[in-house]
């Protein structure tokens, strides 16, 4: 791993919705990265905050993909930066995919861990996600013992009409169109701009890449995504 990049890829995570809304633990992650970045003289050049479980691998992640992706396009130039190991991931497998990979990543609160150590941390990190995990299915299975309901079980999901049910598929397609123009909301005024300037969806499409920006699966911009930002628009 290279200890000379000064341009840092910021990358934060919080497990739960309610940890993304209110900010908790996001704060305390921008400190340490901040703080890295202000001792060693880098510039964070992106920042990537996601709520996801941090047992999920990169391909589920779509905020890790991207943060991955860049800091790949820009081999050398920048490192990824995480607040903690478990921050990346919870699972060492892709710690150590990495780590093979040659990704240039640090965690900021122990940014001198050689490979070793950041391997035990990954497994340790992997080992409280699994005990976290048994916890929680045995206090349900405890709570389901003792006469608890949940889930389609619940009186309230029991039921559901035709009309119900209808309304239910279509707030799942507006939730994903959604989440699809939240993740391009940052690119579609540039793109917006090109294409009134009269460029073709072909040379916006290599302009993106040439940026470093990567579709939600981390891939190289086309002309085929570069429509469909325009078509989906804001909402």
């Amino acid at each position: 791993m290279d200890k000379k990049a000064t341009k840092i890829v910021a990358y934060y995570r919080v497990s739960t919705k309610t940890q993304g809304k209110s900010g908790l633990g996001l704060e305390a992650q921008r400190e340490l990265v901040n703080g890295y970045a202000n001792r060693i003289g880098a510039r964070i050049v992106k920042e990537f905050t996601e709520v996801e479980s941090g047992k999920k691998y990169e391909r589920d992640r779509l905020k890790l993909a991207e943060a991955m992706a860049f800091v790949r396009a820009n081999n050398g130039h920048c490192m990824l930066v995480i607040a903690t190991i478990d921050r990346l991931a919870r699972r060492s497998k892709l710690v150590n995919d990495l780590l093979d990979e040659g990704m240039n990543f640090r965690a900021a609160d122990a940014p001198d861990d050689n490979e070793l150590i950041q391997k035990i941390k990954a497994d340790i990190a992997e080992d409280e996600a699994n005990k976290i995990s048994e916890r929680t299915k045995a206090a349900l299975a405890a709570y389901k013992a003792r006469g608890g309901k949940l889930g389609a079980q619940l009186p309230q999901c029991q039921n559901l009409t035709a009309e119900g049910r209808a309304r239910g598929t279509e707030a799942a397609r507006q939730a994903i169109r959604a989440k699809a123009v939240a993740a391009y909301a940052g690119v579609l005024p540039m793109i917006r701009e090109r294409r009134n300037a009269g460029q073709t969806l072909q040379a916006i499409a290599a302009w993106l890449n040439a940026e470093g920006y990567v579709t939600r699966q981390g891939k190289a911009f086309t002309h085929v995504q570069v429509k469909f930002i325009l078509d989906r628009g804001e909402p």
